[in-house]
């Protein structure tokens, strides 16, 4: 018989404290590593067998086996002082002023948990004044969850990441993952453009080379010639003089180029410049640097990026460039600045049926706000397989999931289906592990789908499974949730996963906020609502997390919103909605927030609805819009 035994987790903190009492003593030292003229003795075998690196530098392979002192350059003695107590005593404290350090060292002497940790730290404390130094270190030494995670953050920030100092340190291919993602959030085109202009402009005339080819991705069917022409002239307005002057060389080339008809960018790109306006073409060639004015550098720089948009437009539509707008350009919109969205389901009465009766719902609608940012216009869509209520409903890759849900009896869902957006289909996915409603469901790095929690069968549950979309298959995580509830509303933000609220096993409405990491796995409680609210939904504007109606423990509808910022771990009030609505539809359209439909309590007496308000962000103000064509509950709703 053989049963393997293993030390507690209790004598493995004795044995560190043995250790580390060894190390701070001395005793048994037979190696003294310099490290900045500073000494440190310590013990061959323990750093041996901590660190591929020292195991390699004291095998027999090398001179330093034999030697009683090693010096190491390369790095500071206070980072190698906490290296080492990290290896005596496996603990370390971790601040924002040392750990970019920590890790440069951990990777350098492969001390493979240490890396962790130091990853974990920086993807949790990223903010709009690191992101873009850590991504450079991420990148530089190959941390791909890291740079992963720093890449997510830039692009649901991008517009305050173009206003830092440093943006135009960052490296072309970066600018070129972010300006290429369908995901990126700006407000509109023209922030885009207004990057790549900025990047390009960023003192070296060198880039103005990498211009027209990163205009292949701004999509200038959203930007009008107006629009275009003052964005240049802005970016240029924001240019210091001595930036401009670093122009001079290029902008004498650039007038040359007239005389022979074409602009050589690089080896591969030649364009042809066989129009040109008398005003140009009479100019000075070879004007000398004394001559040249910053006004003359400024008309010029305007001249060229005008003319490379112009042939990158006639390029990529070749037969259709209108002279007030830039059309037939098939590009969806991103779904960063998108201004529809799509609803499914639910359950409700339809105003134009000719049977008003209450009825499980399998139609769909697009809903569009539009240009005003006054109306929204509804246009139906073909109808789901299965008619449900309580289902999730997000967007991945151009396909709309519909998942889980309810028939309103007694049949539970496990089943997924998605739309194609631009084929305008519905197509059968692969099945949850087990039917749920009244769940959470998220989009995790543009990849997976975590199901969390809610009614699973007749039971309420904590368990999150995880759909894989490269592999079209659904896990079960080893990641739950602190304890069981359903109704809660859920949203990600900036890589994490925030549930609110919701129902416990005894129906008791949770003032509960708790948050999933799925890097790490693991979930954890943070500071709660004002108040308990189960049927309640969110949705994220600028960071902040806004939490809608839903009932409270009185089993009562809510009017009241409230508004999470994670970073300061607090709540707060914004003005109530003017119908108490529990399980509406939200979704964020610009900087508007709509809510639509849900019931005015739970009780057979309350009333379904239809209307539609909408709070502004900017003016603190709740209005009422237009109805929905059906009065409906339990529905679910995506930006698309």
């Amino acid at each position: 018989m053989r049963v393997p035994y293993y030390l507690t987790s209790e004598r493995t903190t004795i044995f560190f404290q043995n250790l580390y009492e060894y190390y701070e003593s001395g005793e048994y030292c037979d190696l003294t590593i310099t490290v900045a003229k500073q000494s440190f003795p310590c013990h061959r075998i323990v750093l041996a067998s901590s660190s591929q690196y020292f195991s390699a530098l004291l095998s027999h392979s090398f001179k330093e086996n034999s030697q009683e002192k090693i010096e190491l350059k390369n790095i500071a003695s206070d980072t190698f002082q906490m290296i080492l107590n990290f290896i005596y005593s496996g603990t370390i404290t971790l601040e924002e002023n040392n750990v970019q350090q920590l890790l440069v060292a951990s990777d350098m002497f492969h001390l493979v948990d240490l890396i962790q940790f130091c990853c974990h730290f920086l993807s949790m404390s990223i903010n709009i004044q690191n992101v873009i130094d850590v991504w450079i270190l991420a990148d530089e030494y190959n941390f791909s969850t890291l740079k992963q995670e720093t890449e997510y953050y830039m692009l649901k920030h991008f517009n305050n990441v173009i206003g830092q100092e440093n943006f135009r340190t960052i490296p072309k291919h970066l600018l070129q993952n972010l300006v290429s993602n369908d995901d990126l959030t700006v407000q509109c085109e023209n922030d885009v453009l207004e990057a790549i202009l900025k990047w390009c402009l960023a003192g070296d005339y060198e880039r103005l080379n990498d211009l027209y080819e990163l205009f292949d991705n701004v999509r200038f069917t959203y930007l009008s010639n107006e629009y275009v022409q003052k964005t240049i002239e802005s970016v240029l307005n924001s240019m210091s003089e001595i930036d401009k002057l670093h122009f001079i060389k290029y902008i004498n080339d650039y007038v040359k180029s007239f005389h022979n008809g074409s602009l050589l960018l690089n080896e591969s790109t030649t364009l042809d410049f066989t129009e040109i306006n008398n005003e140009t073409a009479n100019q000075q060639v070879n004007v000398s640097t004394k001559d040249i004015s910053i006004d003359y550098v400024h008309t010029q720089l305007t001249s060229l990026i005008q003319r490379l948009i112009d042939h990158k437009v006639k390029e990529l539509f070749p037969s259709d460039l209108n002279n007030n707008f830039m059309l037939n350009n098939t590009t969806l919109p991103r779904r960063g600045i998108r201004r529809s969205l799509l609803m499914f389901g639910g359950y409700g009465t339809i105003d134009f049926h000719p049977d008003n009766n209450p009825s499980l719902f399998d139609i769909g609608f697009k809903i569009r706000l539009n240009n005003e940012m006054t109306t929204l216009e509804f246009d139906s869509i073909d109808s789901m397989k299965d008619a449900r209520m309580h289902h999730q409903t997000v967007v991945l890759n151009d396909l709309v999931y519909v998942v889980g849900g309810e028939d309103g009896d007694c049949m539970i869902y496990n089943s997924m289906e998605h739309y194609n957006i631009i084929e305008k289909r519905w197509y059968q996915s692969p099945s949850m592990l087990e039917p749920r409603c009244n769940f959470g469901l998220c989009v995790i790095f543009n990849r997976f789908l975590y199901a969390i929690g809610g009614q699973i069968g007749a039971d309420i549950n904590s368990t999150i499974e995880i759909y894989d979309s490269s592999t079209s298959q659904w896990t079960k995580s080893t990641c739950s949730l602190t304890s069981a509830r359903y109704a809660f509303a859920c949203t990600e933000l900036n890589g994490l996963i925030y549930c609110f609220g919701g129902s416990d096993l005894f129906d008791i409405p949770l003032k509960t906020t708790e948050i999933i990491n799925p890097t790490t796995n693991r979930t954890h409680l943070c500071t709660e609502m004002n108040e308990g609210r189960a049927y309640c939904t969110c949705c994220v504007f600028n960071e902040e997390i806004y939490v809608f109606g839903g009932i409270n423990d009185n089993r009562d509808g809510l009017r009241s919103v409230e508004v999470y910022k994670h970073w300061e771990d607090k709540w707060y009030t914004v003005p109530s909605m003017y119908y108490p609505r529990v399980s509406p539809c939200v979704a964020c359209l610009g900087q508007y927030l709509f809510v639509f439909g849900g019931r005015t309590g739970i009780s057979s007496n309350s009333t379904i609805l239809k209307s539609v308000e909408c709070y502004d962000t900017e003016r603190k103000l709740w209005t009422r819009i237009n109805d929905l064509p059906i009065n409906v509950f339990g529905a679910s709703a995506a930006v698309c």
